[in-house]
């Protein structure tokens, strides 16, 4: 697993805080080695078990190995058991350059089935394992019979004891070198271990085994080990989950999540109001809007009705000024006028004198021409010496004459 889903799953994940690295011997005996996380790696308890009797098969060595364990209270550590150097077979594989990842492993995958098949081995009788090696582009490849595994897997299971692995090492005796370090320490696989003075009947050389497979397999545990493989490969005894951590996580995850939610609800009642509140101010401006043009409206019918009105007014009165006007600009030279009176709404009286019978033709030809003001033109209804309707007159002619408007 890669990405931020292995890191996730790194930090979740309980690490590993107590193994316990066990070696058989050619002889039967039992190197047993503990390893625990307290301020970094240290050696803990060293046990040697001595060397069996002719004919003692795996159930026996797990019950003895499970009673020691009990003895020193260490029955609920997890045990590597290192694979007998006899039951593993290894082989430097060679790649082909520009591989990587999984297509170098099933070259050489391949490659030790026909190997294997030199042999007259069948691949699927064994359990395969294969690391990379340190600056080497080759990859390390090793077999081991699985009638061999099954069989300490049942003897441990029915003595109680619980098997993480069973680890075979590049070197297949379990090698990897081990170098004494400063301040007690001890190096091993790149890897200081903490180890305080080593007892005499247990020297460094007799525990170099079960160390290095405890070390690889808690290496290979964080992804960071090239010191051989397990060949059982129990992930559920490797995935041990920090259950309080994991606790926190979702209890995190959930609050941050509630905060999400509450944020954008109060963010969306928030853009609601905002809206609302919106909304509302355009309806005030289009209500005032709306109220002005009602009342724009009601001051154009009302103009347009004081208008009407008007014209109809317009309409029943004669326009004395412009027929005034009209009249004046209509004047003749030797014509008077002594009266001008409407007769009903479209008829025009005219009563005057006038110097001369010419200057009356004159003057009725004046009003005949202005066809577009007096479209019917003048009448003339009587005319005569002024002297015979009245002797105070001084010889003008006296007309009345009469137009339709």
């Amino acid at each position: 697993m890669f990405g931020w889903a292995g890191c996730l799953k790194q930090r979740l994940q309980l690490k590993w805080r107590d193994v316990l690295g066990a070696e058989i011997r050619a002889d039967g005996s039992v190197c047993l080695v503990e390893l625990r996380e307290e301020n970094g790696w240290q050696v803990g308890r060293r046990i040697l078990l001595p060397p069996a009797a002719e004919g003692k098969d795996n159930a026996w060595q797990a019950r003895r190995i499970a009673a020691r364990l009990e003895e020193e209270g260490l029955q609920e550590i997890p045990l590597v058991l290192l694979a007998d150097k006899k039951e593993v077979k290894d082989y430097l594989l060679s790649v082909p350059p520009g591989l990587k990842g999984g297509e170098q492993r099933e070259a050489a995958y391949w490659e030790l089935d026909a190997r294997l098949g030199e042999m007259g081995l069948d691949m699927d009788d064994y359990a395969v394992v294969m690391c990379p090696l340190a600056q080497s582009t080759s990859l390390w490849g090793g077999v081991v019979r699985r009638d061999y595994l099954l069989a300490w897997q049942e003897a441990f299971g029915q003595a109680g004891v619980i098997l993480a692995d069973i680890w075979v090492a590049p070197t297949a005796a379990g090698g990897g070198s081990v170098l004494a370090g400063d301040m007690g320490t001890i190096k091993i696989q790149g890897m200081e271990i903490a180890c305080e003075q080593l007892p005499e009947q247990l020297p460094l050389t007799e525990m170099k085994g079960a160390l290095c497979a405890a070390v690889s397999f808690l290496q290979s545990a964080s992804g960071a080990g090239t010191g051989g493989g397990g060949l059982v490969k129990r992930t559920a005894m490797q995935d041990r989950w920090n259950w309080p951590l994991i606790s926190a996580f979702v209890v995190g995850l959930v609050a941050f999540l509630t905060c999400a939610v509450i944020g954008w609800d109060s963010w969306m009642l928030y853009a609601a109001r905002h809206e609302n509140w919106s909304a509302q101010q355009e309806m005030v401006h289009m209500a005032s809007a709306q109220n002005k043009m009602k009342l724009l409206e009601r001051m154009r019918e009302e103009t347009a009705g004081k208008e009407k009105r008007l014209q109809e007014l317009s309409a029943k009165n004669i326009s004395w000024y412009s027929v005034l006007v009209h009249l004046g600009s209509r004047t003749v030279e030797g014509v008077w006028l002594d009266r001008l009176e409407f007769e009903g709404r479209d008829k025009l009286r005219l009563a005057g004198r006038a110097a001369s019978y010419e200057a009356v033709a004159g003057f009725l030809q004046a009003f005949e021409e202005d066809k577009d003001f007096f479209p019917q033109g003048p009448v003339l209804e009587s005319s005569g010496d002024a002297e015979k309707q009245s002797p105070a007159q001084d010889g003008t002619i006296v007309f009345q004459m009469s137009i339709a408007l």
